[in-house]
């Protein structure tokens, strides 16, 4: 086989490969099978949790995201207590 051949072969072969390994758009690592085929903006669940909860790539955690995230949380609660609370009252 002569250089042009061989270059052309491992050209195909790299392009066969590249097409069954998919890898995150943000940290280059290798996708799982539901990584890659449940969701279409190829993005590894870690990149995606990061995003949602505000972790940083670096893996430092947004203490104003975590906070934020408690609060909403904390008023949900109360919220559905005084609606338990209401309810109980009117029957009675």
């Amino acid at each position: 086989m002569d250089d042009d051949a061989i270059a052309r072969r491992e050209r195909e072969y790299n392009l066969y490969i590249s097409n069954k390994i998919k890898r995150c758009k943000l940290c280059n690592n290798e996708l799982t099978y539901e990584e890659k085929f449940y969701y279409t903006n190829k993005i590894c669940n870690q990149c995606r949790l990061s995003q949602g909860v505000g972790i940083h790539p670096e893996g430092q955690v947004s203490i104003d995201a975590v906070n934020e995230r408690i609060e909403r949380h904390c008023d949900m609660i109360k919220e559905a207590e005084r609606r338990y609370f209401d309810e109980l009252r009117s029957k009675k």
